[in-house]
């Protein structure tokens, strides 16, 4: 899995636990403040009543291989460590539907990953095959 398979819908859960939304080419500019390609998470909203807060990070600040890395900073606490993808486009945004497509973990590990590979789970490229007729999970 690389940063260029990501795509708008998915989901992303990193080293720290968080889960974040991914929503890519959002017709912002690269700042401080704004990017084109962010992580969204929404698990810690709070609202009173006028505002609300959340989190983002920005994909330029990711590696191709979905780790994390700006000039400043290389905390491994933000690298991508699951992807999960909606099988069904009604149940995007809904996390409980969603299915795990991978996990570092699983494909960093050779004997596991040649496991993964002889059963026809995963890809050579250590992807999760499509589930889109089995709901099967990890």
């Amino acid at each position: 899995m690389t940063k260029n398979d990501l795509k708008t819908g998915m989901f992303v859960r990193i080293s720290d636990g968080r889960m974040y939304l991914v929503l890519r080419d959002t017709g912002m500019n690269e700042t401080t403040t704004t990017a084109k390609d962010i992580l969204i998470n929404f698990t810690n909203i709070k609202y009173d009543g006028l505002s609300g807060t959340h989190e983002w990070l920005s994909l330029a600040n990711y590696n191709e291989d979905l780790t994390f890395h700006t000039q400043y900073s290389s905390e491994n606490i933000f690298n991508i460590e699951e992807v999960y993808r909606a099988v069904f486009a009604v149940e995007i945004g809904d996390i409980d539907a969603y299915v795990k497509i991978w996990d570092r973990d699983k494909t960093k590990n050779e004997i596991v990953k040649k496991q993964l590979l002889k059963k026809h789970i995963i890809d050579e490229h250590g992807n999760f095959r499509d589930y889109s007729i089995s709901r099967r999970r990890l």
